[in-house]
């Protein structure tokens, strides 16, 4: 929870915001203003009280996608529900011009559960196995996979505005593949069996999960979602995240890859 709790709630503005075209100011539980970096420049959110006529009660306590009275201290519960891509709205200095690379992120924000962590190895194999295509990745102090171009980030408005100029990207479930959704960036997203595409997951993006409820949620690394996780192939990706570049290769004749 985090970056991608706050790209998910500009999807529930949105819809506020058509039926009633007034800023909308989200809340905590406390109801208090809540901001996000993310929402800089997105007309329809306000931080300011006095310029709000109506409100979203968002934040830790009050996702909606979380089944809080089916939660334990070892276990998230899950509401399945449509989820829309979200906003993310770039200013023209944040913008990159034309797509020329294929994102690449191998490793999970701190906290995560290890049952999401379809394993560094894995991905730098896709990448050995695609070697033709313009891998870039994101450095912000993570490992860095060999083959690839790997481009420094100050923040996570910023990887989302390089990310922006992606032809496609390979990401795990999490934040980076919320803001691929509301940027219109085709991706392969790794959900494994901690988390259902159901709950989380768009119908532009190729979803790859193993869906097994007995391990859903788990904090904690479990075999049998370790298990689940191994068996998504190398092929299978490298397969999957083929098909979304010759996809873009077909849309834009004369394609800016590298």
């Amino acid at each position: 929870m985090g970056y991608g709790d706050d790209i998910m709630v500009t999807a529930r503005v949105r819809t506020v915001y058509r039926q009633k075209p007034e800023p909308v100011l989200v809340v905590g539980l406390d109801g208090r203003p809540l901001w996000s970096q993310l929402w800089d420049n997105n007309p329809k959110i306000t931080r300011n009280p006095d310029l709000a006529s109506q409100k979203i009660v968002d934040g830790p306590g009050a996702r909606p996608y979380l089944d809080y009275a089916r939660m334990t201290k070892s276990r998230f519960a899950f509401h399945t529900m449509a989820l829309e891509p979200g906003e993310i709205f770039l200013s023209d200095d944040e913008k990159a011009m034309g797509r020329t690379f294929v994102l690449v992120e191998p490793t999970l924000k701190r906290g995560a559960s290890l049952n999401k962590d379809w394993g560094f190895a894995r991905y730098q194999a896709v990448v050995d196995a695609l070697p033709h295509l313009p891998w870039t990745q994101f450095d912000y102090g993570a490992p860095i996979l060999r083959g690839v171009d790997a481009v420094s980030t100050q923040s996570f408005r910023h990887a989302c505005a390089l990310m922006s100029s992606a032809t496609a990207a390979l990401l795990p479930e999490g934040g980076l593949h919320h803001a691929a959704a509301a940027l219109g960036i085709p991706a392969v997203v790794i959900f494994g069996a901690y988390i259902s595409p159901d709950v989380t997951g768009y119908d532009g993006h190729i979803n790859i999960a193993r869906e097994v409820p007995d391990v859903a949620g788990l904090k904690l690394a479990h075999p049998v979602a370790q298990e689940a996780l191994s068996s998504i192939s190398i092929g299978e990706i490298a397969t999957a995240i083929a098909s979304l570049v010759q996809r873009d290769l077909q849309n834009n004749p004369e394609p800016q890859l590298r």
